[in-house]
């Protein structure tokens, strides 16, 4: 009976179009009974059921710094805490909350030397926190900053905004 519950299963997930995909650690439980889980096939689901949701790598995510940070104080290498602009949909559903925790990284920090030289900040996109708590990956996009005048300083104030994308396909656990 196990292996024909599971063999319905995977034949559903193979299916075109499908929006969800089976986790690596899905199991029958000791009784042989599956998880109340409903795979979404291009429709919101029902309130109060735990549905995946899969999205797909690329899928964008607004971020907004979260402090107000001076490039005369970052060093490469250091963190930038970040929060979600706009809650991310799938099919209707949120996969990722506004304000949820997200980080980047500095990768480069050039002062400016000169009088006709711009400061420029370059910050990687790491990481973005789901709705059921994983933490997405996000690619390595590089958001490069400069100082509007030449010779000044750099200073990325809250609320500015950058674009991050997934880096990989997800399933995400919506309850």
């Amino acid at each position: 009976m196990k292996s024909i519950i599971i063999a319905l299963v995977a034949t559903f997930i193979t299916m075109p179009n499908i929006q969800a995909q089976i986790p690596a650690d899905f199991s029958v439980d000791a009784d042989g009974r599956l998880p109340k889980v409903t795979f979404v096939k291009g429709k919101k689901p029902k309130k109060g059921t735990e549905t995946l949701i899969g999205v797909a790598a690329t899928k964008a995510v607004l971020l907004k710094i979260a402090e107000t940070v001076y490039s005369s104080e970052l060093t490469v290498g250091q963190n930038i805490q970040m929060k979600v602009d706009r809650d991310v949909k799938v099919n209707g559903c949120v996969v990722v909350k506004t304000n949820a925790y997200a980080v980047g990284r500095v990768k480069r920090v050039s002062q400016a030397h000169y009088a006709d030289s711009h400061t420029t900040v370059t910050i990687e996109l790491i990481s973005v926190q789901a709705v059921d708590g994983q933490t997405i990956e996000l690619d390595a996009d590089e958001q490069i900053f400069k100082s509007p005048r030449p010779g000044e300083d750099l200073t990325l104030h809250a609320g500015k905004t950058v674009m991050g994308r997934f880096k990989n396909d997800e399933t995400i656990l919506l309850k």
